[in-house]
């Protein structure tokens, strides 16, 4: 299937001032890093004080969501505005299209200069989602001998595009991949004592990708201290992360460009920590790895210090940014909604995952590395409709979960019926909307 941003023009203020119609843009994603990993403290010491700031000045939706528990998928998303089912960048199919129009390849056609700077190997331009950068640089190459896992040098990259440019000349659109917060857990000495903690103090300072997935397997319980070690870890490693966004930060103040950018935070995906035996981000469709940070600071467009409590999607980025630069209709065959109309999100609005079987994944990494473990139950695709504060699960196999936080725990017969009703209902809207998404209709020829 073919798809095509179409062209057109729509012009909304957002905050009732004339601004630029081609703004700077940039795009930071914060892999791995879960909704509740920003705006954290740990020993009275806040984790993210830079993204903390740029929320305030910006505008900060609180319930945000992630279409796929991973990287690709979701970056796809981010990049296109397509849902995975449509733009099919998944397990199996390692790759987006050509034939899929990215944002970068958009801007491109409105003179934008595009830049990426990806510390993640699933970032990539052999991934496909180099289309339209005019340059696609990797910070991670040589990590073996950096102390973090690429966030200085990735910002050391972004810097120097940013001096090489002329931004009087010509709008720029810059993407940058962190992946600090990604396993293992082994933070740098700054974002140990960013949080108040001595380094010397800890007898280790490793979470390993064996240790998650040996809790994974069942293989042993993880004990409390041990997934509090995680969690310590995890957090200092975003709380050094935080700096290198300040860097980065203070780079686009120092030469005049941060109010004249649209500023886009958010995470591809979170992360388990230990809930139900989970750790990591895959075989999944749970909160802890979908509820991810999202801000938009741009002050001409944008409110400052708000706070927004509805459900919005990854799949809201790009007509956002469409928006934002004048382009509004060229969404128009996109499924999300630009995030500068507020007024007209619902509370109960209807929110697509997606997750499709990880064959590869399962059959080769898993099977090759614990040949005694059985994976037969994560052999399925897995999608999800959330609706208000209940989301229902299904996968391939025809099971269906309804999880809906406002269960009373003494819930008669009689509820739980009417559960069993409220299910099947999303149920069936979920694939009705799947199966209109694989069909490539347009939005408004949603029977909904």
């Amino acid at each position: 299937m073919s798809t095509v941003i179409a062209t057109g023009l729509f012009f909304v203020m957002g905050c009732g001032e004339e601004a630029p119609t081609s703004p700077h843009i940039v795009m930071i994603v914060l892999d791995t890093v879960r909704a509740d990993g920003v705006g954290a403290r740990l020993n009275e010491h806040p984790v993210t004080p830079t993204f903390d700031r740029l929320a305030a000045e910006g505008t900060h939706f609180e319930r945000a969501y992630a279409v796929a528990p991973w990287t690709l998928p979701s970056h796809a998303t981010l990049f296109t505005g397509l849902a995975p089912s449509q733009h099919e960048a998944v397990h199996e199919n390692f790759r987006l299209g050509p034939q899929y129009l990215t944002i970068a390849e958009f801007l491109k056609t409105r003179d934008y200069v595009t830049h990426a700077v990806s510390s993640n190997p699933w970032v990539a331009a052999s991934r496909g989602l180099g289309q339209g950068f005019d340059a696609f640089e990797m910070s991670f190459k040589g990590v073996e001998s950096m102390p973090d896992k690429g966030a200085e040098r990735a910002t050391d990259l972004a810097i120097a595009f940013l001096d090489r440019i002329d931004p009087a000349a010509r709008p720029f659109y810059l993407f940058v991949n962190y992946l600090e917060a990604h396993l293992p857990y082994s933070p740098p000495d700054e974002g140990l004592e960013a949080l108040g903690i001595d380094p010397a103090s800890l007898e280790r300072r490793v979470f390993s990708i064996a240790e998650a997935e040996t809790i994974m397997t069942g293989s042993r319980e993880a004990t409390e201290e041990e997934l509090e070690l995680a969690r310590k870890l995890y957090l200092a490693e975003i709380a050094y992360q935080d700096r290198q966004l300040e860097r980065l930060v203070d780079a686009l103040r120092d030469r005049g460009l941060l109010d004249q950018t649209l500023l886009v935070l958010t995470a591809d995906h979170g992360e388990e920590l230990g809930r139900a035996g989970m750790m990591g981000h895959e075989f999944t469709l749970s909160d802890d790895v979908l509820s991810v940070p999202l801000v938009f600071r741009y002050p001409p467009r944008v409110p400052g210090g708000q706070k927004i409590a509805l459900p919005v999607s990854h799949l809201d980025v790009v007509p956002t940014i469409l928006h934002a630069i004048d382009e509004h209709e060229s969404a128009a065959d996109l499924e999300g909604q630009s995030l500068l109309e507020t007024a007209l999100l619902s509370r109960d609005r209807a929110l697509l995952a997606e997750y499709s079987q990880p064959v590869t994944l399962r059959e080769e990494y898993w099977a090759n590395r614990y040949p005694d473990f059985d994976t037969k139950k994560w052999a399925v695709a897995l999608r999800a409709l959330r609706k208000g504060e209940r989301k229902v699960v299904e996968n391939s196999r025809g099971e269906v979960t309804l999880i809906d936080p406002g269960r009373p725990r003494d819930a008669s017969r009689d509820d739980d019926a009417g559960r069993e009703i409220i299910a099947r209902s999303m149920q069936e809207e979920l694939a009705m909307w799947v199966d209109r998404l694989q069909s490539g209709k347009r939005p408004s020829e949603n029977a909904n």
